[in-house]
């Protein structure tokens, strides 16, 4: 056998086995305790851990990926936001402004439309003076 090869099972029995086989007499000598010591707080003491070693460690690894992007996304919301600001203000005082011109030019024409028809109201009079008058009495009325 090489050295490489005698290395490579060195490590796997280190780095793999060694941590499974702690892992494993954990878990029996937990429930060696719970045989043994019958006691409600021990049972609860062993499956408290026996939970977070099984249940809370995988939970908590699986979502740290997840974690770690919802972290890095609202940096970056927060770069977003900021580099987003001054030009949003801008355009926003930009806006207040073309609607306060417009607002002004609107009272300006509604103003001049109202002078020009007070002007023209005694011309309005004399046009309506030849307009037919509606009838108090309907077409039915005659028969």
């Amino acid at each position: 056998m090489s050295t490489s090869e005698v290395t490579h099972r060195r490590e796997t029995r280190r780095l793999i086995l060694l941590p499974f086989a702690l892992g494993l007499l954990l878990i029996i000598a937990c429930v060696v305790v719970v045989l043994l010591l019958r006691r409600g707080s021990q049972v609860s003491l062993v499956s408290d851990l026996l939970v977070t070693i099984f249940m809370l460690c995988p939970a908590v690894l699986c979502m740290l990926p997840i974690t770690i992007l919802v972290i890095m996304s609202a940096f970056g919301m927060n770069q977003v936001h900021d580099l987003a600001a001054r030009p949003l203000r801008q355009i926003e005082s930009y806006s207040k402004l073309v609607s306060n011109k417009a607002a002004e030019t609107s009272a300006q024409v509604s103003e001049k439309t109202i002078n020009v028809s007070a002007r023209f109201g005694a011309v309005y009079r004399l046009l309506n003076t030849f307009n037919r008058l509606p009838s108090s009495r309907s077409e039915n009325d005659h028969e």
